[in-house]
């Protein structure tokens, strides 16, 4: 049987590989603020933001008082509580942003019908700039609430505290944990990676033979032979 080669000529094809980009969720940090938000009110505007935690604040309603609702807020009659759930992948959006006691303060908004300080969430920058962490959630006067997050499958209950030293000057909800560290609720955004390109060369020269397959051996015992 005859084989058939090819041209000893290589023929060098070059082409781009594209990899598709993807996207994943960061904690926002000091550095991206200032590069991203705080450079532009217009940036501001146009970035959203997640919770890192399943959000949970339970206001409890007097039978005697009454609050006025103008938020997505789902309501429980028979026990007079109010419950204001935010998912992890509810997105919001930053309203306000201030500097009180030295740290930036941001304020967003996980409804799109709030445009108001007093209807949003506020996030605090932690002394180490690493994250922003809840530090103020909506108020519903005269009703009083509670604050919980989930966290690996369990509803943990979250009070205003220091995060690092008695010395900081503004509070955060935290809840401790005993290997893990203290549970926070911080801001999370979305970040893009570009598509790379990757350059690679296909060889087209001489075909190689296929290599001989060698022969199978029979394992078994052989006939005896007259």
């Amino acid at each position: 049987m005859t084989v058939r080669r090819r041209s000893s000529s290589l023929l060098v094809l070059a082409a781009l590989l594209i990899l598709g980009g993807c996207s994943h969720r960061i904690v926002l940090d000091r550095r991206r603020f200032d590069g991203e938000i705080a450079a532009s009110d217009a940036n501001a505007s146009k970035i959203r933001v997640y919770v890192s935690k399943r959000l949970k604040v339970t206001y409890k309603i007097p039978r005697n008082g009454g609050v006025v609702v103008d938020t997505d807020i789902h309501l429980s009659g028979r026990r007079q509580l109010l419950h204001r759930i935010v998912g992890r992948n509810t997105r919001g959006k930053l309203i306000a942003v201030e500097q009180r006691a030295g740290r930036s303060l941001v304020h967003v908004a996980f409804d799109d019908r709030c445009s108001a300080k007093r209807c949003a969430f506020a996030f605090v920058a932690s002394e180490d700039g690493a994250r922003f962490s809840l530090a103020e959630v909506p108020e519903l006067p005269p009703a009083t609430l509670a604050v919980s997050a989930r966290d690996r499958g369990l509803t943990r209950g979250l009070r205003p505290g220091f995060l690092h030293h008695l010395g900081e000057p503004l509070q955060v909800y935290r809840a401790a944990r005993r290997r893990r560290g203290l549970l926070t609720v911080d801001l999370e955004v979305v970040e893009h990676v570009p598509p790379r390109r990757v350059r690679f060369r296909i060889e087209d020269g001489a075909r190689p033979e296929r290599p001989e397959t060698p022969p199978r051996r029979v394992i078994g015992r052989a006939k005896d032979q007259e």
